[in-house]
């Protein structure tokens, strides 16, 4: 009997064309050169239920792909990696994958993207409900509907954040009734709140979501527990290379933490290690990742502090 995975997850496939080790971004009408390359699944939906099988959790991926070359492509990649808990659907429309060039700079990222957006919009309340049947967290649908429906079964949902001009608490306001974990990072909290003090954040957060937390990339993580402001610091200085896919790999420490059952602070533990340990190779995903590595981790991580103001911890200027 096949087991019911515990963390479905649907999203677009993202294919990265990944060039590293540019000076600079060019100019119009100039050429750059990189020291590396990489074409690779990008980050997004599929690095979550990749890297949490590699540490034993059931997991599985919904993506819209056709018969085109580009699906051909992302198939192709797929295979590589040896992911195969895939559930395909096909709609009527073209090209539904992701292409993204990222440009890797010793400081910075730019990218140039593909992107048709033919997401989970395509397909039918029933048709996502039934991916869903019998998972136990996920990534918060673009449905509300649906996100409504998984949260009266029980299902936990992760809500996370992009950067836009316009973001603001406004944005996400509908959906934190339904959410578990919400998980923006000190620049986007601090423009959604209009607060620059990121301990007001948490409490501006508290008043939505149970959990609240805010990344704060190579700086760790703070969040608010029975009215205490705890820091989460790194586990070790990184040799990081490339941060791509960063805060996807820091939501499958939130699941893995989850399935274990952990409490709040080892959670936030396991979501720092992985979210880390990803920045250590081109691309988002680990090939040899797994639960020893991240024990080794987490047997070796600094200790939590209560704090009471932002100068008790050091902020991390480019968080992922």
């Amino acid at each position: 009997m096949e087991m019911k995975a515990f963390a479905s997850v649907f999203g677009q496939m993202n294919v990265d064309l990944i060039f590293s080790g540019i000076e600079t971004p060019p100019a119009l009408g100039t050429e750059v050169f990189a020291t590396d390359f990489a074409m690779c699944v990008g980050g997004g939906p599929i690095v979550i239920p990749y890297h949490l099988e590699k540490l034993g959790v059931p997991a599985k991926l919904g993506t819209i792909l056709d018969s085109e070359f580009e699906s051909f492509i992302a198939r192709e990649l797929l295979t590589r990696i040896d992911y195969k808990n895939i559930s395909e659907f096909r709609v009527s429309a073209k090209k539904p994958v992701v292409f993204t060039s990222v440009l890797t700079s010793k400081d910075e990222r730019s990218f140039i993207s593909f992107n048709t957006k033919i997401d989970e919009a395509a397909l039918s309340e029933r048709e996502l409900l039934d991916f869903y049947d019998g998972c136990s967290v996920t990534i918060f649908p673009h449905n509300l509907e649906v996100a409504k429906e998984l949260h009266s079964r029980g299902v936990e949902l992760i809500l996370d954040s992009s950067w836009t001009d316009d973001i603001s608490l406004n944005n996400y306001l509908e959906m934190f009734p339904y959410v578990k974990f919400f998980t923006p990072n000190s620049i986007e909290v601090r423009s959604m709140c209009d607060e620059p003090d990121l301990l007001k954040c948490l409490d501006i957060l508290e008043k939505y979501i149970a959990f609240p937390i805010i990344k704060m990339g190579f700086s760790g993580v703070i969040t608010k527990i029975d009215g205490k402001y705890f820091h989460i610091p790194p586990v070790r200085t990184f040799h990081s290379i490339d941060t791509t896919g960063a805060g996807d790999n820091f939501i499958v420490g939130l699941i893995y933490g989850m399935w274990k059952k952990y409490d709040l602070i080892k959670t936030l533990k396991c979501a720092n290690v992985l979210g880390g340990l990803s920045t250590e190779v081109l691309g988002c995903f680990r090939s040899d990742l797994t639960e020893e590595t991240l024990n080794g981790e987490l047997e070796n991580h600094p200790e939590v502090h209560q704090v009471s103001d932002e100068n008790q911890f050091m902020e991390c200027t480019k968080p992922y």
